[in-house]
């Protein structure tokens, strides 16, 4: 039974571990920004890069982010095959955002 569970453990673990790549992930400092587009209007993170990100589910996990011109410290993932609306940036996830005094 153990020699069966091995490789299958393994297999989990390899598979975990190749769904997330390390090019999908980036960290920072950027400016939440409020976007009034025509139809609607969202947050948006723009790096000190110049890249533009937009937030999947800001409003639930970090509504206190949710200021215009707030400076942040910010970990995020991308997320393949997730298409917004907005089409502003590209979509994320937010790891971690930390408000920065500056």
């Amino acid at each position: 039974m153990k020699r069966l569970l091995y490789p299958i453990i393994v297999g989990i673990i390899l598979m975990i571990l190749t769904s997330c790549s390390i090019t999908d992930m980036h960290s920072g400092k950027g400016t939440i920004l409020y976007i009034q587009m025509v139809e609607n209007s969202f947050y948006g993170l723009l790096s000190d890069d110049g890249e533009q990100y937009e937030i999947l589910f800001l409003e639930t996990e970090y509504p206190e982010f949710m200021v215009d011109s707030l400076r942040v410290g910010y970990r995020i993932k991308e997320l393949e095959d997730v298409v917004s609306l907005n089409q502003w940036g590209t979509v994320v996830e937010a790891l971690s955002l930390v408000e920065l005094e500056e």
